[in-house]
C-alpha cells in the first residue's frame, strides 16, 4: 500500500468514510422522498454501491440512518425496501403536522418580515390563479411553496427540522392524497379561503389568530384526506365478489 492511503481503523479513513455516508444518504433521502424510488422497491447495498461508486460500508450506513428516518425497511435475512407509509400512518402524521404548522404560523405573526410576507402573498395570489385556470398540478406546487413560506418564516430551525422530518416520512402519499382533494371544486374553493385568512392573521402580526387559522385549515385538509381513506376502504370492503354477489364489509369482532 502506497504511503498515505488510509486504511480501516485510521481517523482519516472514517472522515472519508463519514463523507460518503453523508453524501449517499442525502441523495437516497432526495430519491425517495421525490418518488424516484416508490414505497416498496426493494435497494440492493451491492447495486446501490455499484451505482454510487462507493464500497458498500457508505451505502449500508445511509439505509441504517434512512431506516431511523422511517424512509426505509429493513428486514434481516430478506432485504431492504422502501418504506410504505399506510393511510393510518399519514393520517396520524397529520395530526402531529398540524401541531407544528399552527406554532409555524404563530411565530411567523410575531415576527413578520417584509419581504417574507411579500413572498407569502405572492404564493397566495399564484394559487389562485392556478385554481382560476384549473392547472391542478400548479395548485400542487403552489399551494406546498405556500406551507414551505411559513415553515421558513417561523424563523425556529428546529421546528424546520422536525416538520421536514415528519413530511419526508410520507410526502409521496400526502401529495397524491392532496392531489385527490383539491381535485374537488368544494374543498378547493374552502382551502384558498383558508390561507386567505392565514395570511390576513400574519399581516395583522395576529399570533393567536395565525396558529388558530393555520390548526383549522390543517384539520380541515385532514378530515377530507380521512374521509377519502375511510371510503377507499368501504370501497374495497364492498368489492364485488365471485358471482357478481357484493362482499360484505369486514366488522371486527365485538369480542376484540
Amino acid at each position: 500500500m502506497s504511503e498515505g492511503t488510509p486504511v480501516v481503523g485510521d481517523p482519516i479513513y472514517a472522515v472519508l468514510t463519514d463523507g460518503v455516508h453523508a453524501q449517499v444518504t442525502s441523495a437516497l433521502r432526495r430519491a425517495i422522498v421525490s418518488g424516484l424510488l416508490q414505497p416498496g422497491e426493494a435497494l440492493s447495498e451491492t447495486v446501490l454501491a455499484q451505482r454510487f461508486r462507493v464500497s458498500r460500508t457508505p451505502v449500508r450506513e445511509a439505509l441504517k440512518q434512512l431506516e431511523r428516518e422511517r424512509l426505509v425497511d429493513i428486514v434481516p435475512r430478506v432485504g431492504t425496501y422502501v418504506r410504505k407509509a399506510t393511510g393510518d400512518e399519514v393520517l396520524d402524521g397529520l395530526v402531529v403536522k398540524e401541531a407544528l404548522e399552527g406554532l409555524a404560523a404563530r411565530l411567523l405573526a410575531a415576527r413578520p418580515d417584509a419581504a417574507e410576507l411579500a413572498a407569502l402573498e405572492q404564493a397566495t395570489q399564484d394559487l389562485e390563479r392556478a385554481a382560476a385556470t384549473g392547472d391542478l398540478p400548479r395548485v400542487v406546487e403552489t399551494n406546498q411553496r405556500f406551507h414551505e413560506l411559513i415553515h421558513r418564516g417561523s424563523g425556529s430551525a428546529k421546528l424546520r427540522f422536525h416538520l421536514e422530518l415528519l413530511l419526508n416520512e410520507f410526502r409521496v402519499p400526502y401529495q397524491r392524497l392532496v392531489s385527490l382533494t383539491i381535485s374537488q371544486p368544494a374543498r378547493l374553493r374552502r382551502m384558498l379561503a383558508e390561507h386567505r385568512r392565514i395570511v390576513a392573521a400574519i399581516r395583522a402580526h395576529d399570533p393567536e389568530e395565525a396558529e388558530r387559522a393555520m390548526r383549522a385549515h390543517a384539520r380541515a385538509g385532514m378530515l377530507e384526506l380521512r374521509r377519502l381513506h375511510l371510503h377507499a376502504i368501504g370501497s374495497e370492503g364492498t368489492a364485488t365478489g365471485s358471482g357478481g354477489r357484493r362482499r360484505r364489509p369486514v366488522r371486527a369482532d365485538p369480542r376484540g
